[in-house]
């Protein structure tokens, strides 16, 4: 999804994940041989994410009906380097709406989002790094990061949300009525 949020938006979105505080250590895997990939990341907490207008800045209808009303269970900044490698993945019953933070990116500076097939052996589909998109994908699909060119700017920044499929239907002000 593309145009989800006005400039303005993008532009606060962007400030808070800049001064946001970062750790060293989100994995994208638990596996032992690879507890040496681990990430620069800041965790949002529900408080957080809410006021970045993340969620209630949402201008399409069908990325709406998606979220369908979900609160994520967890909201991830990624802080990504040139020289980090990432493993394909999965997130058990979870959906993920992934938003590319950065204001400015160019295609050749690569940093895409690679879906793969179910025994990792083939990319089924690349999401270019586009500033602004919304990517909405099932969790359970393996992914991972294409690292981003040396050419390109230092980081590249990514807030991901992660909604339990079998979640209650949560409005932003509290439980909604079934």
């Amino acid at each position: 999804y593309d145009n989800v949020y006005p400039h303005n938006l993008r532009t606060k979105l962007y400030d808070k994940v800049i001064n946001s505080d970062y750790h060293i250590g989100w994995a994208d895997t638990k596996i032992i041989e690879n507890s040496d990939k681990v990430f620069m990341y800041s965790e949002w907490d529900a408080e957080k994410y809410i006021k970045s207008g993340l969620l209630t800045g949402i201008k399409s209808e069908d990325l709406l009906g998606k979220i369908d009303n979900r609160l994520p269970v967890k909201c991830i900044v990624n802080c990504g380097t040139f020289g980090d490698v990432y493993i394909p993945h999965s997130h058990y019953n979870q959906d993920v709406l992934l938003y590319y933070a950065n204001l400015d990116w160019k295609v050749e500076w690569n940093g895409e989002t690679a879906f793969y097939s179910e025994d990792l052996k083939e990319v089924i589909l690349t999401n270019p790094y586009v500033p602004g998109r919304v990517v909405w994908f099932n969790g359970e699909v393996p992914h991972s990061i294409k690292p981003q060119a040396h050419i390109g700017p230092k980081f590249r920044f990514t807030i991901s949300l992660f909604f339990d499929k079998d979640a209650p239907k949560m409005m932003f002000g509290g439980m909604k009525v079934e």
